[in-house]
């Protein structure tokens, strides 16, 4: 037997032979002697290399992820598609109308599964497209189906694409705007036929509609006003023919009393007059000459002055919340009258005389508010009273306080308190240590000061007047000699000699919602001038000239109210009328005989 032959390779390891006899092998068939230098084998290798990447994961698995990504994104059709998975973009299609190259609105434009509409500007925008090669398609009624493809870029700006789609009825142009200022709306939308197409910047749309008829039905919508029925005539005119200027009322309610029916009935109407109705039906005691009602500045809020009881009964007050489908509440009620002030913002202010209580005795008169927010009564001040009564050679023997010149200036009432007495004794000598004076205080009852005093004895009446919007002048009888004085800000001082200045007639600034503005009128060659200015009545802007108009009012801060002949209502724009336009008729209305001079915080003293 032959021994067996030896490896020379000496980094193979030796193997374990079976004890079973071995063979001999002819010498040709011997196994050649391998190179002492060979490369391993494929399995070797792939042994070693699983080895090594077990050992360092790490490091090798995001090193593979990064060549796998790599040689992904190296080839284009795969690129979009990986990257489409994190990378999105918005993109817009703008769609024009084949013939006219006009933007079309109303499109329903499709996109990877995202479906929106175009706007008035024909642009269908959508948010998070991945990127890459899309395809798009819009419908539109009266408008043949289109489709393309668009492209969302990995660099650079968002994707869009421009398509045109071929009409398939006429093309009829239409212009809205609005009623009562004449200016053009944008995005109105004009529905007529089953179709739809938004207004541009000049108020003007092009609507296709189906040729068989001469005119459509339509409705108007926009934010902001009342919808409009109405119809369109059917017509390719390249300009908007008379029949499709097309006029739409801002939306909301004016409040009025009206006598029309023969009894005086709180009624509210569209801002055009239309859809009237009774808000408030008469009981037929009301008083014609002192049923008043005064609106908030945003009409949301009503103060309403009416003796609705029967016989020997006095007029209340009454809360009308426009926004609680003009739910009536009562405010303050009982053997007393009352005198309206006006509105500081959705608190009323108003005074109260109490029949039944004598002069000599404290809260004869009494100065109150009410929150219309919270329904909270404030007694925002009270006045003194002493003596008996009794009646003597002198007169009756009492001293009493009356308050006057109640004047809201924003949120703060000025006021003054004066004494009086019954006893007769030369000039003011009973009312010795007594004090008349300006005072001021919040509409919520806060901060209730004595701005200035006087000593009754020496002073016999108080003035004021409000010749501003927000500062009021004062005159001051001291021993018949007026004295002046000036509120501003909170603060009395002493003035010159404003005899001329304290007898000059003054407009009445009503203030806008915001109170960023100011509107009234001033008397010019017996016709009224109407005016526009900023909160203190500055900077201002003529509306109209020479007219029969008086200030009445606003709403909102874009509209404003006039009044003709104390019984006929108008609105207009605030920038006034454009060439050979006329101010909107809202309504005839019932004007008790009160007028509120220099109250601007509400509307209908006027």
């Amino acid at each position: 037997m032959n021994d067996p032959v030896e490896n020379p390779t000496d980094d193979i390891e030796e193997v374990e032979t079976s004890p079973e006899p071995t063979t001999t092998e002819p010498a040709d068939a011997a196994e050649p002697t391998k190179p002492e230098h060979s490369k391993p084998g494929l399995k070797q290798r792939i042994s070693r290399f699983a080895a090594y990447y077990g050992a360092h994961k790490k490091l090798m698995i995001p090193l593979t992820i990064g060549i796998i990504l790599g040689l992904a994104l190296a080839v284009p059709a795969s690129r979009y598609s990986l990257l489409g998975l994190g990378l999105k973009k918005d993109f817009n299609a703008k769609i024009l109308d084949a013939k006219t190259q006009k933007p079309v609105s109303g499109v329903t434009v499709s996109i990877k599964g995202k479906t929106t509409q175009t706007d008035q500007s024909g642009l269908a925008h959508f948010t998070k497209v991945p990127v890459g090669k899309h395809h798009l398609t819009a419908t539109k009624k009266y408008y043949n189906d289109g489709q393309t493809d668009g492209f969302v870029p990995i660099k650079g700006s968002n994707g869009s694409v421009e398509l045109s789609l071929v009409p398939t009825g006429r093309q009829v142009k239409a212009k809205v705007t609005n009623k009562v200022s004449g200016k053009p709306i944008k995005n109105a939308q004009v529905s007529a036929a089953g179709t739809d197409a938004k207004t541009d910047e000049k108020g003007e749309v092009t609507i296709v509609l189906p040729a068989d008829k001469d005119s459509q039905d339509a409705t108007i919508t926009a934010d902001g006003f009342n919808k409009l029925a109405t119809k369109v005539k059917v017509t390719e005119s390249e300009t908007v023919v008379a029949e499709n200027n097309l006029a739409v009322t801002p939306a909301g309610k004016v409040y009025f009393l009206s006598k029309r029916t023969g009894k005086i009935n709180v009624m509210k109407s569209d801002l055009d007059g239309t859809n009237s109705a009774v808000v408030l039906a008469a009981t037929g005691n009301e008083d014609d000459g002192d049923t008043i009602l005064l609106a908030s500045q945003d009409w949301k809020y009503l103060a309403l002055k009416s003796k609705r009881a029967g016989a020997g009964k006095q007029a209340s007050l009454y809360l009308i919340d426009t926004s609680q489908n003009d739910k009536l509440t009562t405010m303050d009620e009982g053997d007393a009258s009352f005198t309206m002030t006006g509105w500081s913002g959705h608190t009323f202010v108003y005074q109260v005389q109490r029949e039944k209580v004598e002069f000599w005795q404290p809260s004869r008169h009494s100065l109150k508010s009410y929150n219309a927010e919270s329904a909270k009564l404030n007694v925002l001040d009270n006045t003194a009273g002493e003596g008996t009564g009794a009646s003597s050679y002198q007169g009756t023997d009492y001293k009493s306080e009356f308050i006057g010149n109640v004047i809201l200036v924003g949120s703060t009432v000025t006021y003054t308190k004066q004494w009086t007495s019954g006893i007769y004794l030369s000039g003011n000598a009973s009312l010795a240590g007594k004090q008349h004076g300006i005072y001021t205080v919040g509409a919520d009852g806060q901060n209730k000061k004595l701005a200035k005093g006087f000593d009754a004895t020496t002073i016999s009446g108080i003035d004021a007047k409000l010749y501003e919007p927000k500062e009021v002048y004062y005159r001051v009888y001291n021993n018949d000699k007026p004295e002046f004085y000036e509120l501003l800000n909170g603060n009395v001082s002493p003035k010159g000699d404003l005899t001329a200045n304290f007898l000059a007639a003054y407009p009445t600034f009503l203030a806008s919602p915001s109170n960023n503005l100011t509107f009234w009128a001033e008397e010019r060659d017996g016709k009224n001038t109407l005016f526009v200015g900023d909160a203190n009545g500055d900077n201002s802007k003529t509306v109209t000239e020479l007219s029969e108009y008086v200030a009445y009012g606003w709403f909102s801060d874009e509209y404003l109210l006039l009044s003709k002949n104390s019984s006929e209502l108008y609105i207009i724009g605030k920038d006034g009328l454009a060439a050979g336009q006329l101010p909107v008729k809202v309504t005839d209305y019932h004007k008790p005989n009160t007028i509120f001079y220099g109250y601007g915080g509400g509307y209908g003293g006027l």
